[in-house]
Order: structure tokens, then sequence, then C-alpha cells
């Protein structure tokens, strides 16, 4: 749709979004100035007014109606956009649906870009689920219900994405030898804080009192003297170091492969719904519809036990 922007995961999951709702952003205005409504109710989260406190199944949504501009006045309250979201209600006869998606990384190729040796991991996602309505009361009473699950399992993740959640990558993490002051390898001088000015000029580099006679950086045995005396290592600092993990690749950059991963994640999105459709007297045909809706979501996340 023209003026709408990719949607954004954002708070997803958990106690903040148990519905796994997503922002979004219209016409270039803030995500809080778009109002969606389930059934011509306001469906905002009342901590974070950007997201919709609860998202209906696919299979569950009847139709979408939305407004970007000339807002009618039931349309108020959205500066961006009114997105109407009808959904489904059982009928005079009995009607349902079934379905399921699935992903297996072991359909997957291997990244190009994980370190020789690395396995590819694994991942699955399993989207299924169902509807069903019908009559309680032919003409006048009527039920529908829907579910859509969600379940995945990771392992191993994707190394062009570091740190983000359940997906692994590169990181760098110090070498044994710069653990130990020794800086020989990264071709940047190390000065002594103790020496030169107290705005930072006219420092010494460490390696000019480790080596007497050195006296210039670019000097041949520059490199070999380029370290931190040991009793200069803070050992407060010595000892965060050692909990470190250690490199597993060459390096001093991108020398770490860290996998991480989650055993399962279900997501369970679910809805039920009555509408009476009342008879009112002396009229010919029914004139008006009293509906109830009931509406859930349940995340669970189980980690990976290490």
């Amino acid at each position: 749709m023209p003026g709408v922007a990719q949607p954004n995961y954002e708070q997803a999951g958990g106690i903040n979004n148990p519905g796994r709702t997503m922002s979004l952003t219209i016409n270039g205005q803030p995500a809080t100035n778009t109002v969606v409504r389930l059934d011509g109710v306001t469906a905002t989260n009342q901590y974070f007014e950007q997201l919709q406190s609860y998202g209906p199944g696919l299979e569950a949504i009847e139709s979408v109606n939305i407004v970007t501009s000339s807002f009618d006045a039931d349309q108020g309250m959205a500066g961006a956009a009114a997105v109407n979201v009808q959904v489904k209600s059982g009928t005079n006869h009995f009607k349902g649906s079934a379905f399921e998606y699935v992903t297996d990384g072991r359909m997957r190729a291997r990244n190009y870009f994980l370190p020789a040796g690395q396995d590819k991991g694994t991942s699955s996602v399993h989207m299924f689920g169902g509807t069903l309505g019908g009559p309680i009361v032919h003409n006048k009473f009527f039920f529908f219900f829907s579910d859509e699950t969600t379940r995945q399992r990771s392992f191993g993740g994707n190394p062009l994405l570091p740190g983000l959640g359940t997906s692994g990558g590169y990181f760098s993490v110090p070498t044994a030898a710069l653990r130990a002051g020794d800086f020989s390898e990264t071709g940047t001088v190390i000065y002594d804080p103790a020496t030169g000015n107290a705005n930072g000029t006219a420092r010494v580099p460490f390696a000019f009192a480790n080596c007497p006679g050195l006296a210039a950086t670019n000097d041949p045995r520059f490199a070999a003297c380029n370290y931190i005396p040991g009793r200069r290592l803070n050992p407060i600092a010595a000892a965060m170091l050692s909990k470190l993990v250690p490199p597993t690749l060459p390096g001093l950059t991108n020398n770490y492969f860290l996998t991480t991963g989650y055993d399962s994640t279900s997501t369970s999105t679910s809805s039920s719904s009555v509408v009476w459709v009342p008879t009112l007297i002396g009229a010919e045909s029914p004139s008006r519809k009293i509906s109830s809706r009931r509406a859930w979501a349940l995340p669970t996340v189980r980690p990976r036990r290490w």
C-alpha cells in the first residue's frame, strides 16, 4: 500500500506484547498516530501505544479497511491511518479451515560465511491452526472459534546478524597475548599514561621503557617491545578478562563464532465469539446484532540448557 513503511517488530513477545503485533508507520507519521480497531473496538496497547493489544489469526480475518485521509467522525483518534479489521463470525452452515506452514533448517543451504567446520545449525518453524464456525440456533445464535499457533526451534544462528536475540555470529574477543598486555601484533602504539602532561600530550610509549635505547616508533624492534609490563596491569581488569571465552578463530577481530539458540518458542493466538441476532417485535427481519468476543495470546519460551 502506498505510504506504508515496513512493519516493525518491537517488544515482540513476552509480557509487553504477547500477541507479537507490529507497529505501523504510514505517510511518514509516528507509529502512535495509527489506530487499529477490531470489530470497531480500539485495540491499542495501553503501555506501548504504537502496538496493538491483540492481533487475530490470519484465518480469522474477514476484511481489512484502511483510511489514510479525510477521516469520518467514526474514524477519530487517528492522524496517519485508521485500520479497521473485521473478524469472521459463524453462519447458518458449519464451516471450518485448517492449515500448517513449515520451514526446516535441513532444507536450507549452508551459509557461505560460516567458519570452516562450523555446522549450519538447525531451525524449524511450524505455524498451524484452524477455524470453526456455525449455528447454535438457526438464524439466531452463532459461534466462531479460531486458533493460530507458532512453534519455533533454533540453534546455530546467522553470522550476518550477530547478537540479535537467538542469532549467533562473529564476535571479537581479546587474544591471550592481548590479555597479558602484549600489543605487538596490533600495530597500535601503547602509551604510558603515567608520563607526559595532564592533557595527554608528550606521553612516552611503553616500548621505550621496555627496551632501553629504542627511540622511534618506526624502529623494526618496536613491535616486540610494544607491551604493558605485567606489574602495571590492573588485577581487577585482568581477572575480568580471564572470564572471557578464548578465541576460536585466528586473528584479532571476528575471531569467535557464537552459537546461541532456544529449544522452543510457542505462541498461540486464539479467539472465540458468539453472535445473537434478535428479531424485534413487529419487525419483518432482524435489525441488529449483539456479539461477544474473547481473545487471548499465550507466548512460551524455553531456553536451551547448556
